[in-house]
C-alpha cells in the first residue's frame, strides 16, 4: 500500500505514489480508494495486472584469455528483468573458432591474436520477456586475448639405426599442436603448424628444413662412427610456440660392413682382353 496527497482541480491524473516491498517478476492488481474528513470511498476495480523487473545487467570479464587449440565455455552473466534472455555480438568479431551459442561463448581458438592488440567484442543482451524499449536492452564489452598453443609435440625419427659410416641418414621431423589424445581432439580445427625445423647432432647444425603438412626431413650423410644425440628444434608461427623434441640417439657403426664371400674373378679365355 501507499498513499499521497490528491492533486486538484483534478484536471488529469497527476497524483501517484511508490510501492515498494514488491517480488520481482511477481505480477500484482491493484485498487484505488480516496479519503476526506467524511471518509473513505469504496474501492475501485482491480488494475490491470502489473510485474515488476529488477533493472537488466550484463556482466563480462574485462578480458578474457585463450590458447590455440585449446577449448573454451564462457557463460555470459544476466541478471534482472523477466529472465527471457536474447545475446547478440553487435560490434567486433570474436577470435576464430569461437562463436555465440544460446547464453555462452565456446569453441577452440584457432588464430592467436596479435601480442597487445586483443579482440574486442560488445555484447547486447535483450529481455525479451519485457516490451518496454526503454529498460529491455543492455550491452557490455569485453577483450579477448589468445595466446600461441603450448602443447606443441616435436617428434624425430631416423631412416636407419644404427647407421654405417658414409650411410645417407634421414632424421624425419612431426609437429603437432598437441600431445595427448583430448587435446588433439580439441585443436582439430586449429590450422597444422608452420614455420622450420632445425637437426642439431652433438650440439651442431647438421641441416634446416622448412615444415610441409606439419612434417619436414633432413638428409646427413657425414656423421662420424659413435653415438649421436640428435635435437629437433621447432622455430614456432603465429599461433605455436617454439619447442624441441627429446634427444634421439643416433648411432653410427665403428666400421662398415664388409661381404664375408668374396666374387672370384672369370679366368680369361684366350680371346679374352
Amino acid at each position: 500500500t501507499c498513499a499521497t496527497p490528491a492533486v486538484s482541480p483534478p484536471a488529469q491524473v497527476a497524483t501517484g505514489c511508490m510501492v515498494s516491498g514488491l517480488t520481482n517478476r511477481t505480477a500484482y492488481v491493484f485498487t484505488v480508494m480516496a479519503h476526506n474528513a467524511i471518509g473513505a470511498s469504496a474501492a475501485s476495480a482491480f488494475s490491470t495486472a502489473a510485474t515488476p523487473l529488477a533493472s537488466l545487467a550484463l556482466t563480462l570479464p574485462a578480458m578474457v584469455t585463450a590458447k590455440v587449440g585449446t577449448a573454451l565455455n564462457l557463460p555470459l552473466a544476466a541478471s534482472g528483468g523477466s529472465g527471457q534472455y536474447g545475446f547478440v555480438v553487435v560490434s567486433g568479431n570474436l577470435p576464430d573458432g569461437l562463436s555465440l551459442q544460446g547464453a555462452a561463448i565456446t569453441g577452440t581458438p584457432t588464430t592467436a591474436t596479435a601480442a597487445g592488440t586483443p579482440a574486442m567484442v560488445t555484447v547486447r543482451l535483450t529481455d525479451t520477456g519485457n516490451s518496454n524499449p526503454a529498460t529491455n536492452t543492455t550491452e557490455a564489452a569485453m577483450a579477448f586475448t589468445v595466446d600461441k598453443a603450448d602443447q606443441t609435440s616435436v617428434v624425430v625419427t631416423s631412416s636407419a639405426n644404427p647407421s654405417k659410416p658414409g650411410d645417407d641418414v634421414r632424421f624425419t621431423v612431426a609437429v603437432s599442436a598437441a600431445t595427448t589424445p583430448s587435446a588433439r581432439l580439441q585443436s582439430k580445427a586449429a590450422a597444422l603448424p608452420t614455420g622450420t625445423v632445425t637437426v642439431a647432432g652433438n650440439g651442431a647444425t647438421l641441416g634446416t628444413a622448412t615444415l610441409v603438412n606439419g612434417s619436414a626431413s633432413v638428409v646427413v650423410a657425414s656423421l662420424q662412427p659413435g653415438d649421436h644425440s640428435i635435437v629437433v628444434s621447432y622455430s614456432g608461427d603465429d599461433n605455436n610456440a617454439a619447442a624441441q623434441s627429446a634427444v634421439l640417439t643416433q648411432t653410427v657403426s665403428a666400421t662398415a660392413v664388409v661381404p664375408t664371400t668374396a666374387t672370384p674373378v672369370p679366368s680369361l679365355s684366350a680371346m679374352g682382353v
